[in-house]
């Protein structure tokens, strides 16, 4: 289940920034999307998921999970399979940390996760989870 948040997370905040997209067309890479902003130069992309416990269900008699819930083959509550309620981030651009220039890690992000746990981090990228 924490690798589905690590994935949510890390996913609404696009990868991308580099001076070339590779392309013919010459064109730089677009910046980064954090949700639907693009951060500023000394910004990181922070991702928060607030979801506390997620819904476990019996998995449908169709078979399958409906739209926003996640197939797992063992429910924490009951050990059956089911489906994961959906738990959306929420992103915000903040001020790198002083701390962080050389380099972003949970060590020195920590601060951007108030109230919560830096639980991954990816280029300029934070996600934090409520634990």
């Amino acid at each position: 289940m924490a690798l589905l948040a690590i994935a949510g997370a890390l996913a609404g905040c696009s990868s991308g920034g580099g001076s070339s997209d590779g392309g013919t067309d010459g064109a730089p890479d677009a910046p980064p999307l954090c949700g639907d902003v693009v951060c500023g130069a000394n910004e990181l992309c922070v991702s928060q998921q607030s979801c506390g416990t997620q819904q476990c269900t019996p998995v449908p008699a169709s078979g399958t999970c409906p739209a926003g819930a996640t197939a797992t083959a063992s429910c924490p509550a009951t050990g059956q399979p089911g489906c994961l309620e959906a738990c959306t981030p929420t992103f915000s651009c903040q001020t790198r940390p002083v701390d962080c220039a050389a380099g972003v890690n949970c060590t020195c992000a920590a601060p951007l996760c108030a109230g919560s746990t830096c639980i991954a981090t990816m280029g300029s990228r934070v996600a934090c989870a409520a634990q």
